[in-house]
């Protein structure tokens, strides 16, 4: 709680003002060509974000970029959300001998 107190010609004014604070981390979540990606939203600072990947057809997933991944490896992951992160999802087109 903060207590504000303002003085006008001779008169004293006060009021108590109750501050809230959001520490949300924002996280962008692309995918490029050849599949789809979900996770993007509005975190709390100090959580893990749930990121996944979807190859289309004929396609693979071959990575996520970005910082803060536990697995970039994964198609299904986390994010350590300590700041504000883009995360992208790649993928490349199935070759066959």
């Amino acid at each position: 709680m903060i207590t504000v107190t303002a003085t006008s010609n001779g008169q004293t004014a006060g009021d108590n003002l109750t501050v809230t604070v959001s520490n949300k981390m924002l996280l962008n979540v692309a995918a490029g060509t050849g599949g789809s990606a979900n996770g993007t939203g509005a975190y709390d600072y100090n959580s893990s974000a749930s990121i996944t990947a979807t190859p289309d057809p004929s396609y693979e997933f071959t990575g996520w970029t970005g910082t803060g991944i536990a697995n970039a490896n994964s198609m299904s992951t986390t994010v350590f959300m300590t700041e504000n992160r883009n995360i992208s999802a790649n993928f490349r087109l199935m070759t066959y001998p």
